[in-house]
């Protein structure tokens, strides 16, 4: 497993099965837009004729439960790209509506153990930056740990102990991955600039995103468990 193995392998994975993976991003994104403009929409937008320090309360308090929804729906937009990556790397058939039950059963454990880990990455990169990657990379497969292996609560420990031998080379394939997207979206940026089209090229560019950083993520966890008597289709989502 090498850094830019890993990142040549994502890149194909997700060119042969692009319809597939930004079909599945781009309707999750749509969905958290939806509903953060229903939630916080008219808090923020219907109270205007009130009490001022009535509309920035009423405002704030949308703008809290908008975040808090959109984090649970992202997670489990997050964890349907995972799953769907697992079963293509394993040529089982897709099957969403499958991934959406199982991400859905788990999304209060990936939304308290995404915070955890954030929290981790942000206090190790106040630390000169390094601590806060290697931290990154050794909590890099907490996802699929959750959503493929059933690892539940003890994601992060299961995240830290098969990391151990290959933070570096998932750090460098990590950073690698995050500057190819960079660039992708600053073309697709120019692109939207020039024709107009910007809501559509910023659609495509953020599908892009979630897409590569799942499928980045479960590639690791499936070169980290292979050899280690775990069977593939065991960890596929049920019917």
């Amino acid at each position: 497993m090498t850094a830019t193995g890993l990142v040549g392998d994502t890149f194909r994975l997700l060119k042969q099965n692009f319809f597939l993976f930004f079909t599945l991003a781009l309707a999750g994104q749509v969905i958290v837009t939806f509903l953060s403009l229903i939630i916080a929409g008219p808090v923020a937008v219907g109270v205007v004729d009130g009490d001022p320090s009535e509309v920035i309360a009423d405002a704030a308090a949308g703008m809290a439960l908008a975040g808090f929804i959109s984090a649970f729906a992202g997670q489990v937009v997050s964890a349907v790209l995972h799953l769907a990556a697992w079963d293509v790397m394993h040529r089982a058939p897709i099957q969403p509506g499958a991934y959406v039950k199982k991400a859905i059963s788990v999304v209060l454990i990936l939304v308290l153990l995404s915070l955890v880990v954030s929290i981790a990455v942000a206090l190790g990169t106040a630390l000169l930056i390094i601590p806060g990657i290697y931290i990154g990379a050794a909590l890099s497969v907490v996802i699929p740990a959750v959503v493929i292996g059933n690892a539940g609560w003890g994601a992060i420990g299961e995240s830290w102990d098969l990391t151990r031998e290959h933070r570096w080379t998932i750090a460098g394939g990590f950073i690698l991955s995050i500057l190819s997207i960079m660039v992708i979206a600053f073309v697709i940026g120019i692109i939207g600039s020039v024709t107009g089209l910007t809501v559509i090229t910023d659609l495509l560019g953020g599908a892009i995103g979630l897409a590569v950083i799942a499928i980045f993520a479960t590639l690791v966890y499936s070169h980290l468990t292979e050899g280690k008597g775990i069977d593939p289709t065991a960890l596929s989502p049920e019917d």
